[in-house]
C-alpha cells in the first residue's frame, strides 16, 4: 500500500514539475502556435477533478515528459 501511494505521489510530483516548466515558458515571447501548444500540454497535465491513486498509476507520465521536453527544446531560440 505504501509503495503504491509513493508511486502515485511520484507521478503527481512529476506532473507538477512539468506544469511549472510550461507556465514558466509563458514568460517568453511565444508565437500563437507555441502558446497553443503550451495550453494543449497544460490541459493534458491538468485536471478539473482531483487525481485518484488509480488515475496516477495509469497516467502516461513518461510520454507527457517527452512531449514537454520536445516542446521546451524548441523554445531555445527565445533564450539564446
Amino acid at each position: 500500500m505504501k509503495q503504491q501511494m509513493g508511486s502515485a505521489l511520484s507521478v503527481l510530483r512529476r506532473i507538477h514539475e512539468q506544469l511549472s516548466l510550461l507556465r514558466s515558458s509563458k514568460t517568453l515571447p511565444l508565437s500563437l502556435e507555441e502558446r497553443n501548444s503550451v495550453e494543449a500540454l497544460e490541459n493534458e497535465l491538468s485536471r478539473n477533478e482531483k487525481w485518484t491513486e488509480e488515475d496516477l498509476q495509469l497516467f502516461p507520465i513518461e510520454q507527457r515528459e517527452k512531449e514537454v521536453f520536445a516542446f521546451l527544446s524548441g523554445l531555445r531560440r527565445h533564450v539564446v
